[in-house]
């Protein structure tokens, strides 16, 4: 649902044209999103205002294995996972 309304947004320069909720997820995707726009600007030397969001993509990435202990000696499996987000930018059409 976030990447939706993310997809959306008629501005990624203007975060506040598009509201977000108070999130852990919103506020990843916020940052991921402004640092594919200064990347654009600063590497690629593109303007920022006439960039859109293409796609945005949250793929499964490695997750961290850790056990914590329990009862007579035995051991639960604790698994952090991880993910990575992909935001790719376009020039407007038109």
């Amino acid at each position: 649902m976030l990447l939706k309304k993310s997809k959306a947004c008629p501005s990624p320069r203007r975060p506040t044209s598009c509201p977000t909720p108070p999130k852990k997820g919103a506020y990843l995707l916020n940052k991921t999103l402004k640092s594919a726009l200064a990347n654009a600007e600063n590497n690629a030397e593109l303007s920022v205002d006439t960039l859109v969001v293409k796609s945005v993509m949250v793929d499964e990435g490695p997750t961290m294995r850790r056990t914590m202990p329990r009862a007579r000696g035995s051991a639960n499996m604790i698994r952090k996972r991880t993910s990575h987000i992909t935001v790719i930018l376009a020039d407007q059409e038109g």
